[in-house]
């Protein structure tokens, strides 16, 4: 198993943490997801895009939409020696 290490502004961190844990996730899983993403769609996983963009800002409910999606969704064995826990 692989450790990534990032460094990103403190109050960027407590926002993004602050919506992993309102729907159930940590960073490091939210980080594990993300990663699943990427292989599944075999890009990023959303456009990215100007902070004060209108279509980000009322994209926002469909994104969260599309992570819970995501973590219903029938898991697939990525390796037959994975330990991930969802």
């Amino acid at each position: 198993m692989a450790t990534v290490s990032v460094r990103v502004d403190d109050s960027v961190k407590k926002k993004a943490q602050q919506i992993f844990e309102n729907i159930g996730l940590t960073v490091a899983s939210a980080t594990v997801l993300f990663y699943h993403q990427v292989i599944n769609y075999g890009k990023i996983p959303f456009e990215p895009i100007a902070q004060n963009d209108t279509e980000y800002l009322t994209s926002i409910p469909n994104l969260e939409q599309s992570i819970v999606q995501g973590l219903n969704a029938p898991k697939k064995k990525l390796h037959k020696e994975s330990s991930l826990k969802w």
